[in-house]
This record gives C-alpha cells, sequence and structure tokens, in this order.
C-alpha cells in the first residue's frame, strides 16, 4: 500500500500515513489519517480504493509529521487537524462543493481534466519510476522495485500530480540536468532507520531542501518517494 494513497467509504475517507507491505495472511492495522471532516457515519461496511492519492503538498506534510512520530511514538501518525486544514485550502483552490469537506470531492470537480491528462501522459514499458515537475520546480518523486508496480499506480499518482500542475498555472519548464540535479541531492540527506508498522524498514531522509522516505523489504526499495522542502 502506498503512501498518500485515499481510501473512500466507511465512516470517514482516509489516506495511508506511509508505505506499507503486509505479509500474507496477516491482518494488522495501518496508520491513516482522514481526509472528510464532516461524515461521521458508516457509508459503506469497508474501505475501497478510489483510484486517487494524495496531492504532493498533503504528502509532503504529511511525511513530515511521520518522521516526527516516528522519533516520539516509533509510529508513523500525523497531526490530524493540519490535515484537514490542507484539504480545505486544496477544496477552496478549485471551489468544489463538498458537504463533508472530503478531498475526492476535488478530484471529482476535475475530473474531465485529470482524465485528459491521464489518457495523454503514460509511463514506459520499463520505467520503474518518474520525477513530476510543473511551473519551474519539482513536484516529486516516485520509484517502485519494478515497472509492474509503476504502472499499477500511475493513474492514482498522475492524477495527484496534476491536480497540484492544474494550482500553480505556470508554463516554466525544468531541464533534464536540472531534475538530474535534484535527485542527486538527495544523496547529501540525513538518514535515520525505523521498523515499518508491516515489513521491512522505513528510512527516512532530511535535509539540503528535500525530505524523502524509502521502504526497504528484503534489501529491496519497494517505494521511494521525495519531495521538495522549502522549509
Amino acid at each position: 500500500m502506498m503512501a498518500g494513497e485515499q481510501l473512500v467509504g466507511a465512516k470517514q475517507n482516509r489516506v495511508l500515513n506511509a508505505s506499507i507491505v503486509v505479509d500474507a495472511r496477516v491482518e494488522m492495522p495501518v496508520p491513516v489519517t482522514c481526509v472528510e471532516q464532516g461524515r461521521w457515519a458508516y457509508r459503506s461496511r469497508r474501505f475501497e480504493t478510489s483510484g486517487t492519492a494524495s496531492h504532493s503538498a498533503l504528502r509532503l506534510l504529511m511525511m513530515k509529521h511521520a518522521h516526527a512520530s516516528y522519533l516520539f511514538e516509533g509510529k508513523p501518525r500525523s497531526d490530524q487537524g493540519k490535515v484537514w486544514q490542507e484539504v480545505a485550502r486544496k477544496l477552496g483552490a478549485f471551489k468544489s462543493r463538498s458537504p463533508s469537506s472530503a478531498l475526492d470531492d476535488a478530484y471529482g470537480t476535475l475530473k474531465t481534466r485529470l482524465d485528459a491528462v491521464g489518457a495523454r501522459i503514460a509511463p514506459g514499458e520499463q520505467w520503474s519510476g518518474a520525477v513530476f515537475a510543473s511551473g519551474g520546480r519539482i513536484l516529486g518523486l516516485d520509484l517502485f522495485d519494478r515497472p509492474s508496480t509503476l504502472a499499477k499506480l500511475w493513474p492514482k499518482l498522475i492524477r495527484a500530480y496534476a491536480i497540484d500542475a492544474f494550482e500553480k498555472k505556470n508554463p516554466a519548464t525544468m531541464s533534464r540536468r536540472q531534475v538530474e540535479d535534484w535527485v542527486r541531492g538527495l544523496s547529501r540527506c540525513a538518514v535515520e532507520v525505523f521498523s515499518s508498522p508491516g515489513l521491512g524498514a522505513d528510512v527516512r531522509l532530511e535535509g539540503d531542501r528535500r525530505i524523502a522516505a524509502l521502504l526497504f523489504v528484503e534489501e529491496v526499495p519497494v517505494h521511494v518517494e521525495a519531495f521538495p522542502d522549502d522549509d
């Protein structure tokens, strides 16, 4: 399960605080945060995937919260109040009507435009990851263990990064060299290793105006996510 993936249904829609691999035939609680402030009643008895993920600003915010929580509690928790604030900001940016203040409604408002982007941009067959940029700056990086993992999660990723690009409305571009330099900068970050709630280790990187998380299972980087951190 990928950090930022959105789960809809049950009593509130939620997103995953961290990437997790759950072992076969195991039942366990997973760390999630609510992204629907105004609903407290069951819509269904189970969660389903909505085909969307958190936008990069929300993933960056939650990554910071999870790192701090790992340090103090040993678990990847998030600050619920600040997450709701970011959801409200995103809904307001697109004037999305949402009686329950649900992040998913922002995607619903832009469905036609998001579908068009998804139909136009597809990953190469051998890609295991991608760096997303818009308006002359990096939005984020997602790298997986194999091309099939990226292909499975691509529709959610492209919609999440596109919704950020729609908000910025800046035609500036970036060169390949600028992107490569940014990725290389991750090697200058400080590294801390924590035990993942599921299988493997959750490795956290911060520094040089970058922040990242790497889920390692049996020495394989199952998911690497990285974002610029201007703070």
